[in-house]
């Protein structure tokens, strides 16, 4: 396979869902509403979630099912998946802040796909500038 295919192929990935997962978390009376995500940003969010779930799956099964010599292929797999779910992760931030021009301020995503600017303490800013903006 391409070095690069794995990119391509979750740009297919992405395209292909139809049922998306939905974000759960509520509106803060601090957050500042900034608009509907779009439909491909939808899907990558789904895509994250997806993998999220059978990286948290994967784990119980290692722990409680797994036979000794399955563990190591097992193994493998996981590291796949929770590398696959960062990158995924990064990939929705990009493309959010993309969309919304808000590189430099703190945003969550919540129920009904609203992408929001969460209030900063100024602590929280000075925090961000050494560690890199928290995006979750």
């Amino acid at each position: 396979m391409d070095k690069t295919a794995w990119l391509e192929l979750i740009n297919l990935e992405v395209k292909s869902i139809e049922t998306k997962i939905e974000p759960k978390g509520k509106r803060d009376l601090d957050d500042e509403i900034l608009g509907e995500i779009s439909e491909y940003s939808k899907k990558l969010y789904t895509l994250w979630m997806r993998t999220e779930k059978e990286s948290s799956q994967l784990e119980l099964d290692i722990k409680y099912d797994s036979l000794e010599e399955e563990v190591n292929i097992t193994l493998e797999k996981l590291a796949k998946l929770k590398s696959t779910s960062r990158l995924l992760k990064e990939l929705f931030w990009y493309t959010c802040n993309d969309e919304f021009d808000t590189w430099t301020c703190n945003v969550g995503i919540r129920e009904g796909w609203i992408l929001v600017k969460v209030k900063d303490s100024p602590l929280d800013f000075i925090g961000n500038i050494f560690k890199g903006f928290n995006l979750d």
